[in-house]
């Protein structure tokens, strides 16, 4: 028995390393029974400088003792991915520059063949920070998998390369990467198994391992890093870090069956994936060769899954909870959907959302949410939040599980709530019945000030202030808002001066947080006005010096 251990995309974190680390000698007897240790791209970030003054960033890899003895001897395997090459760029020169980097840092080359007990690992590539590959590069792949399956007539041949093949794992959309000779060739090999990552998507998807129907088996190595890089829908800010996954392969070498397992890497001990293992029984794959239909007992990660993947559905007594409902937004709780089928390709990975208008008859919005199906410490109820709806409205929500595979659950759970009234509305001073106060215009400031056109940047330091006037037609109870941002904790209080500098009202303290361009609306304080006339609002206490952006000063009033 031969065991590897398989990650990628760790992006030189150096916690995240370590732990990945520990874990696969901890699934290894320690590292005894460990043959080799398999990175797959994107295991540092180097900076945007061309002239790279940064193996620093290798030093992580360098000044591990267990990767040292690996490196040592001969059983540590490194294939390149685009976050090897400076951010961006496709210059040969510089792209050359990391190649060379590469090599002196890992003692290996970017394309390599390494052979364990008559067993074929092949990197390649990518040739720059595109993950494109040169058609030296393709002829490598292409001369090295031929030999490799000529050595033995049934023994799997392994290639690693950081890019996956278009249209074939999941998010593999068409990026003509590779040429159509190179993609042909990959596609139709029973004993041939590829590994990529670079997507970061988690191992618990079914869709990150497919087998090309009496062909080739393509597998995602998960990542490390987590949903931190990934596109949608593992990029939501509720899944943003998912906890990573990595590899353990088992090669028997007697029966030259493949076993890929999945495990969670956490804090404290691994915890394997609950979709089971994922078996190549390479003798029977080469037996199925080139069948458009083979034998899925055999051949069991074709795209044929999707007609075997049973409906979720939600059970008697599953409902959804409202916890909370404001003017424009509600908080609720999903209950979890159960499984029909056992089996990952049954789970309850998405939710389907359907937002009714009952007041106007309409629906609003059909939205698609994933569950937390992926996640380790799976809650028992999914958290739900609802913005942007118009208050005083009643409204129903309609949810129904389904399967990685889009097949939609047998049943929905429904649930209605109303929207507040609001408590303020804009105060009459426009035409249009609002009062905004852009404050790229005429509002007071001191310290340093950028006009960006929509809004305003400011230097903060703990002697700026600002200050508004408005002219209030009218007596009543108002509330200012102040729609801003900083980039780090802005922590001021607001207050409301009449005409002769009386101080009439002073709010609570509020913090404003956020990037430059994520404005928040926050409301600074609440006044009673006697009577009509001219008030100032001012921050009566200073800023923290961190940098803050202004957009709008809004007045409203009670109802």
């Amino acid at each position: 028995m031969l065991t590897f251990g398989i990650f990628s995309d760790l992006h030189n974190s150096k916690g995240d390393f370590e732990n990945v680390i520990n874990n696969i000698y901890e699934l290894s007897n320690n590292g005894k029974s460990l043959d080799s240790l398999i990175m797959v791209g994107d295991i540092v970030y180097l900076p945007t400088s061309e002239s790279m003054p940064s193996a620093q960033t290798y030093a992580m890899i360098n000044s591990n003792e267990r990767l040292q003895e690996l490196k040592s001897s001969g059983r540590l395997i490194f294939a390149m991915g685009n976050h090897e090459f400076p951010l961006h760029n496709m210059k040969p020169e510089v792209c050359d520059l990391a190649k060379r980097v590469f090599r002196e840092e890992t003692g290996l080359t970017p394309e390599n063949v390494t052979v364990i007990d008559g067993y074929h690992f092949i990197t390649a590539g990518p040739y720059s920070y595109a993950n494109d590959l040169s058609k030296e590069q393709e002829d490598f792949i292409i001369e090295s998998v031929t030999k490799a399956l000529n050595a033995d007539p049934v023994k799997p041949v392994f290639l690693f390369v950081h890019e996956p093949v278009d249209n074939t794992l999941y998010g593999s959309e068409p990026y003509d990467f590779y040429s159509e000779r190179l993609e042909s060739f990959l596609k139709h090999e029973p004993r041939l198994v590829m590994f990529s990552g670079h997507m970061h998507f988690p191992s618990s998807d079914p869709q990150t391992i497919l087998q090309i129907p009496g062909g080739t088996t393509f597998v995602y190595t998960s990542s490390i890093m987590g949903g931190n890089g990934a596109k949608t829908p593992y990029t939501t800010d509720r899944h943003r870090n998912w906890p990573c996954q990595a590899i353990m392969m088992n090669v028997d070498t007697d029966t030259n069956k493949v076993t890929i397992k999945r495990f969670y890497v956490s804090a404290s001990s691994p915890k394997y994936l609950e979709g089971g293992d994922w078996v190549l029984d390479i003798p029977a794959m080469i037996g199925e060769r080139g069948k458009e239909n083979p034998d899925t007992s055999i051949y069991k990660y074709t795209n044929k899954r999707r007609e075997l993947s049973s409906p979720p559905y939600f059970a008697d007594g599953d409902r959804i909870e409202v916890r909370s409902v404001s003017e424009t937004g509600a908080t609720l709780f999903l209950p979890t959907p159960r499984q029909s089928a056992e089996g990952e390709d049954s789970v309850g990975a998405y939710y389907i959302a359907e937002l009714f208008n009952k007041t106007e008859g309409r629906l609003e919005k059909t939205s698609k949410m994933l569950t937390d199906y992926f996640i380790e410490n799976k809650s028992d109820y999914f958290k739900y939040n609802i913005s942007n709806l118009t208050p005083a409205t009643n409204w129903s929500i309609k949810i129904t599980p389904v399967t990685p595979w889009y097949v939609e659950g047998t049943n929905s759970v429904t649930v209605d709530f109303s929207t507040l009234a609001p408590r303020f509305e804009d105060a009459e001073f426009d035409d249009d019945g609002t009062f905004v106060y852009n404050i790229s215009a005429d509002a007071k400031f001191n310290g340093d000030r950028t006009n960006y056109g929509n809004f305003v940047m400011i230097a903060g330091g703990w002697e700026t202030e600002f200050e508004f006037t408005a002219e209030l037609e009218k007596a009543g109870k108002y509330r200012a808002f102040l729609s801003s941002a900083s980039v780090g904790n802005a922590s001021f209080v607001g207050a409301v001066f009449d005409n002769n500098g009386k101080e009439l009202a002073k709010g609570d303290n509020i913090i404003i947080t956020g990037g430059y361009t994520n404005f928040k609306e926050a409301p600074l304080v609440d006044v009673d006005i006697k009577e009509k006339g001219i008030y100032t609002f001012k921050f009566v206490t200073p800023v923290c010096d961190d940098t803050i952006s202004i957009k709008d000063f809004i007045l409203k009033k009670h109802k």
